[in-house]
């Protein structure tokens, strides 16, 4: 939506999809903040502007035929970035939003919007796990956000609702997914934790990481797609498994597009129709070789560090 403002005040026609659609906690906040999404409607544009995504099976069928791509994105570089036009890719970046108020301050533009202001503010901070991830960039969009009239106070109360409204489905899923796990072992006390799901799959995989898993894979199953939801702990992340570099890992076993960040990543599974059978063939290959792979590449890491440390002494 940001971005969106951002192009009708360049003079430039804009509409909104979301290819997934909203999920019931943002339908809520865009509630909360009474915003206008300009959704696109029958004619899908020639020209995409693709922000917070790096693949392009992410986008849906809309993006079938278009030509004219451009992206602002904070993954790890996916397909997009070679058939964008031109891309505004910075991976280090803890949020999408930083980088949409980079580019309004390059533009010489003041967010003329309060409630966008708010919005961005709380994209931020749930980026951010409320500011347990910092960079300097971050920090002066939260600055320039709150100069522009943001509330503050608003934006945490809407990542408050977002973190304790958990609807009956949700909870379901939960022991559901728990139900179906299966978990290994890898370089003596790293604990990976793979199982399945109908939705939630990115809930899901931030739910075992907080209950002490260090590596997750949730796969969710829907009509013509899976989703496979990577996330890996700080722990994880210090003996040198990499949630971006597990998706390609899967990508390249099973199919698929993998994409996303070292901390979290997922992969899209196309397919015409996604059956039981089909959902357990890509469980058992993933659980069987994924832990084997996590053990490879902790017992890499800890040799270079080793080594590392042998040469300083």
């Amino acid at each position: 939506m940001l971005s969106c403002w951002i192009l009708r005040k360049l003079r430039v026609s804009c509409c909104t999809i979301f290819p997934e659609g909203l999920n019931k906690l943002s339908k809520k906040i865009v509630r909360e903040l009474n915003l206008d999404l300009n959704l696109c409607r029958d004619d899908i544009p020639e020209v995409f502007l693709v922000v917070d995504a790096s693949n392009s099976i992410q986008l849906g069928r809309e993006y079938e035929g278009v030509k004219r791509v451009y992206v602002i994105d904070h993954h790890m570089p996916g397909d997009l970035k070679e058939r964008a036009i031109k891309s505004y890719i910075d991976k280090n970046a803890t949020s999408n939003t930083q980088l949409i108020i980079k580019a309004l301050s390059e533009l010489n533009l003041r967010l003329e919007e309060k409630t966008l202001a708010t919005l961005g503010l709380t994209g931020i901070i749930f980026d951010s796990k409320r500011f347990q991830l910092l960079d300097v960039d971050m920090l002066d969009a939260v600055k320039q956000l709150i100069l522009w009239g943001g509330s503050y106070e608003k934006a945490l109360e809407l990542t408050t609702i977002m973190s304790i409204n958990e609807d009956f489905s949700f909870r379901i899923a939960k022991f559901k997914a728990m139900q179906r796990m299966k978990f290994s072992k890898a370089c003596k006390e790293l604990i990976v934790v793979i199982t399945k799901i109908g939705s939630f799959e990115s809930r899901i995989a931030k739910t075992l990481i907080d209950l002490g898993a260090d590596v997750a894979v949730v796969i969710g199953h829907h009509e013509n797609e899976l989703r496979l939801s990577i996330r890996v702990s700080e722990k994880a992340l210090k003996n040198g498994i990499d949630a971006f570099a597990l998706a390609k890992y899967i990508s390249e076993k099973v199919g698929g597009i993998g994409g996303g960040h070292r901390a979290v990543a997922m992969v899209h599974i196309k397919s015409q129709r996604v059956t039981e059978g089909y959902v357990d063939e890509i469980f058992d290959v993933i659980s069987t070789s994924l832990p084997g792979k996590v053990a490879r590449l902790c017992t890499i890491y800890r040799g270079r560090h080793r080594g590392n440390e042998r040469v300083k002494g």
